[in-house]
Protein backbone atom coordinates (compact mmCIF):
# COMPACT_ATOMS: atom_id res chain seq x y z
CA UNK A 1 0.00 0.00 0.00
CA UNK A 2 1.62 3.49 -0.62
CA UNK A 3 1.52 5.69 2.47
CA UNK A 4 0.08 9.36 2.31
CA UNK A 5 3.30 10.44 2.63
CA UNK A 6 5.48 7.76 1.04
CA UNK A 7 5.26 9.59 -2.35
CA UNK A 8 6.85 13.42 -1.95
CA UNK A 9 6.73 15.06 -5.80
CA UNK A 10 10.06 17.06 -4.93
CA UNK A 11 12.05 13.97 -4.86
CA UNK A 12 11.28 13.63 -8.60
CA UNK A 13 10.84 17.27 -9.20
CA UNK A 14 12.58 19.57 -7.06
CA UNK A 15 11.08 22.39 -8.33
CA UNK A 16 7.69 21.12 -7.19
CA UNK A 17 6.42 20.68 -3.86
CA UNK A 18 2.47 19.72 -3.00
CA UNK A 19 2.39 22.87 -0.84
CA UNK A 20 2.65 24.77 -4.41
CA UNK A 21 -0.11 23.15 -6.25
CA UNK A 22 -2.98 25.20 -7.17
CA UNK A 23 -5.45 22.62 -6.89
CA UNK A 24 -6.28 18.98 -6.84
CA UNK A 25 -5.73 18.82 -10.78
CA UNK A 26 -2.30 20.29 -10.93
CA UNK A 27 -1.61 17.30 -7.89
CA UNK A 28 -3.08 14.55 -9.60
CA UNK A 29 -1.00 15.76 -13.01
CA UNK A 30 2.20 15.75 -11.22
CA UNK A 31 1.51 12.23 -9.50
CA UNK A 32 0.77 11.46 -13.76
CA UNK A 33 4.14 13.13 -14.16
CA UNK A 34 5.65 11.19 -11.73
CA UNK A 35 5.15 7.79 -12.95
CA UNK A 36 6.56 9.35 -16.73
CA UNK A 37 9.38 9.75 -14.97
CA UNK A 38 10.12 6.44 -13.52
CA UNK A 39 9.91 5.02 -16.74
CA UNK A 40 12.02 7.58 -18.49
CA UNK A 41 9.20 9.35 -20.55
CA UNK A 42 10.18 12.65 -18.91
CA UNK A 43 12.85 14.48 -17.20
CA UNK A 44 12.02 16.66 -15.39
CA UNK A 45 9.06 19.12 -14.28
CA UNK A 46 8.87 22.92 -13.14
CA UNK A 47 5.45 24.34 -11.98
CA UNK A 48 4.90 27.73 -12.76
CA UNK A 49 8.16 28.34 -14.40
CA UNK A 50 7.82 31.37 -16.51
CA UNK A 51 5.04 34.02 -16.98
CA UNK A 52 4.76 35.44 -20.73
CA UNK A 53 3.62 39.09 -21.10
CA UNK A 54 0.95 39.58 -23.25
CA UNK A 55 -0.20 43.58 -23.33
CA UNK A 56 1.32 46.11 -21.88
CA UNK A 57 -0.44 49.01 -19.43
CA UNK A 58 -2.44 51.97 -20.98
CA UNK A 59 -1.18 55.15 -19.25
CA UNK A 60 -2.27 58.49 -19.86
CA UNK A 61 -0.81 61.73 -19.08
CA UNK A 62 -3.27 64.44 -16.71
CA UNK A 63 -3.12 67.65 -15.85
CA UNK A 64 -5.00 69.17 -12.47
CA UNK A 65 -4.99 73.13 -12.17
CA UNK A 66 -5.84 74.49 -8.83
CA UNK A 67 -6.59 78.64 -8.99
CA UNK A 68 -5.08 79.04 -5.52
CA UNK A 69 -5.57 82.62 -3.82
CA UNK A 70 -1.73 83.87 -4.80
CA UNK A 71 -1.45 81.34 -7.85
CA UNK A 72 -2.27 78.45 -10.13
CA UNK A 73 -1.13 74.99 -8.83
CA UNK A 74 -0.54 72.58 -11.58
CA UNK A 75 -0.26 68.86 -10.79
CA UNK A 76 1.17 66.92 -13.42
CA UNK A 77 0.78 62.87 -13.25
CA UNK A 78 0.42 59.52 -15.28
CA UNK A 79 -2.71 57.32 -14.40
CA UNK A 80 -3.13 53.84 -15.92
CA UNK A 81 -6.52 53.14 -17.83
CA UNK A 82 -6.11 49.56 -18.65
CA UNK A 83 -3.89 47.24 -16.93
CA UNK A 84 -1.18 44.90 -18.22
CA UNK A 85 -1.89 41.44 -18.99
CA UNK A 86 0.25 38.22 -17.82
CA UNK A 87 0.15 34.47 -18.45
CA UNK A 88 1.48 32.08 -16.41
CA UNK A 89 1.17 27.88 -17.32
CA UNK A 90 1.15 25.88 -14.99
CA UNK A 91 3.54 23.06 -15.33
CA UNK A 92 6.67 22.87 -18.17
CA UNK A 93 7.87 19.36 -18.84
CA UNK A 94 11.49 18.14 -20.54
CA UNK A 95 10.09 15.17 -22.26
CA UNK A 96 12.95 12.59 -22.76
CA UNK A 97 13.59 11.74 -26.67
CA UNK A 98 11.70 8.43 -25.46
CA UNK A 99 8.20 10.11 -25.13
CA UNK A 100 8.51 11.83 -29.46
CA UNK A 101 6.04 10.22 -30.98
CA UNK A 102 4.11 8.88 -27.79
CA UNK A 103 3.67 11.65 -25.43
CA UNK A 104 4.69 14.37 -27.32
CA UNK A 105 6.01 15.83 -30.99
CA UNK A 106 6.94 18.82 -32.60
CA UNK A 107 5.15 21.25 -35.05
CA UNK A 108 7.86 20.22 -37.68
CA UNK A 109 6.10 16.41 -37.07
CA UNK A 110 5.51 15.46 -40.83
CA UNK A 111 2.37 13.03 -39.52
CA UNK A 112 -0.82 13.93 -38.01
CA UNK A 113 -0.59 14.97 -34.30
CA UNK A 114 -3.92 15.49 -33.90
CA UNK A 115 -6.20 14.64 -30.80
CA UNK A 116 -7.93 11.67 -32.28
CA UNK A 117 -4.61 10.24 -32.98
CA UNK A 118 -3.52 10.23 -29.59
CA UNK A 119 -5.62 11.90 -26.53
CA UNK A 120 -2.72 13.06 -25.17
CA UNK A 121 0.03 14.30 -27.91
CA UNK A 122 1.28 17.52 -26.53
CA UNK A 123 2.92 20.08 -28.56
CA UNK A 124 6.71 20.24 -27.65
CA UNK A 125 10.06 22.51 -28.74
CA UNK A 126 13.17 21.56 -29.20
CA UNK A 127 15.87 23.11 -27.51
CA UNK A 128 19.40 22.23 -28.41
CA UNK A 129 19.09 18.33 -27.71
CA UNK A 130 16.14 19.06 -25.24
CA UNK A 131 12.12 18.45 -25.51
CA UNK A 132 10.44 21.37 -23.77
CA UNK A 133 6.75 21.59 -23.52
CA UNK A 134 4.29 23.62 -21.25
CA UNK A 135 0.96 22.21 -19.99
CA UNK A 136 -2.13 24.29 -18.41
CA UNK A 137 -4.58 22.37 -16.04
CA UNK A 138 -8.30 22.92 -15.93
CA UNK A 139 -10.99 20.27 -14.23
CA UNK A 140 -13.48 18.39 -16.33
CA UNK A 141 -16.03 20.73 -15.70
CA UNK A 142 -15.82 24.06 -16.33
CA UNK A 143 -16.29 26.25 -13.40
CA UNK A 144 -16.67 30.31 -14.75
CA UNK A 145 -15.88 29.78 -18.40
CA UNK A 146 -12.56 29.53 -17.13
CA UNK A 147 -11.08 27.21 -20.11
CA UNK A 148 -12.44 29.93 -22.40
CA UNK A 149 -10.32 32.14 -20.91
CA UNK A 150 -7.23 30.36 -20.32
CA UNK A 151 -7.60 29.31 -24.29
CA UNK A 152 -7.45 33.29 -25.16
CA UNK A 153 -4.28 33.75 -23.06
CA UNK A 154 -2.88 30.54 -24.92
CA UNK A 155 -3.67 31.66 -28.45
CA UNK A 156 -1.95 34.58 -27.82
CA UNK A 157 0.79 33.74 -26.06
CA UNK A 158 1.42 31.81 -29.27
CA UNK A 159 0.92 34.76 -31.10
CA UNK A 160 3.03 36.92 -29.51
CA UNK A 161 6.21 34.63 -27.93
CA UNK A 162 5.62 31.79 -30.04
CA UNK A 163 4.91 29.17 -27.30
CA UNK A 164 2.47 26.35 -27.75
CA UNK A 165 0.81 25.68 -24.21
CA UNK A 166 -0.96 22.12 -24.28
CA UNK A 167 -4.59 21.90 -22.55
CA UNK A 168 -4.94 19.27 -19.89
CA UNK A 169 -8.41 18.64 -18.51
CA UNK A 170 -6.97 16.49 -15.70
CA UNK A 171 -9.66 14.09 -14.02
CA UNK A 172 -11.75 10.59 -14.23
CA UNK A 173 -11.35 11.42 -18.10
CA UNK A 174 -8.02 11.93 -18.82
CA UNK A 175 -6.84 8.71 -16.72
CA UNK A 176 -9.54 6.87 -18.87
CA UNK A 177 -7.97 8.26 -22.17
CA UNK A 178 -4.28 7.67 -20.97
CA UNK A 179 -3.66 6.10 -17.87
CA UNK A 180 -3.49 6.00 -13.88
CA UNK A 181 -0.80 6.87 -11.80
CA UNK A 182 -0.51 4.82 -9.01
CA UNK A 183 -0.57 7.31 -5.89
CA UNK A 184 -4.02 7.76 -7.75
CA UNK A 185 -5.23 4.90 -6.18
CA UNK A 186 -5.38 5.95 -2.85
CA UNK A 187 -7.19 8.67 -0.77
CA UNK A 188 -5.23 11.71 0.12
CA UNK A 189 -6.29 12.17 3.44
CA UNK A 190 -6.26 8.60 4.69
CA UNK A 191 -4.21 6.53 2.68
CA UNK A 192 -7.24 4.02 1.91
CA UNK A 193 -8.31 2.80 -1.87
CA UNK A 194 -10.10 5.36 -3.81
CA UNK A 195 -13.15 4.20 -5.24
CA UNK A 196 -12.58 4.52 -9.03
CA UNK A 197 -15.84 4.38 -10.90
CA UNK A 198 -13.96 3.50 -14.49
CA UNK A 199 -11.55 0.81 -15.25
CA UNK A 200 -8.24 2.10 -14.73
CA UNK A 201 -5.16 0.69 -16.56
CA UNK A 202 -1.68 1.34 -16.52
CA UNK A 203 1.21 3.14 -18.00
CA UNK A 204 2.24 -0.23 -19.73
CA UNK A 205 -1.08 -1.30 -20.72
CA UNK A 206 -1.65 2.70 -22.06
CA UNK A 207 1.66 2.74 -24.09
CA UNK A 208 0.45 -1.19 -25.86
CA UNK A 209 -2.70 0.28 -26.64
CA UNK A 210 -1.43 2.80 -28.77
CA UNK A 211 -0.05 0.23 -31.29
CA UNK A 212 -3.10 -1.63 -32.02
Amino acid sequence: MIGIKELKIADYFPQITEEKLASDEELYFAWWLVDLYKAGYVLNALHEPTTFELSDAVTKPYRIETQLKTKLKVVDGTEQVLDGLVYTPDFAIQWSEKAIGIFCATLDNPGKITYKNNPIMQIVRKRGVDYWGYVEIKPDFDYNNMTRAAKIKMNWTYQKHGVFVNLCKVGKSFFKKTFTPERYYYNNKNGKRRAIKFNPRTLGEFINSLSK
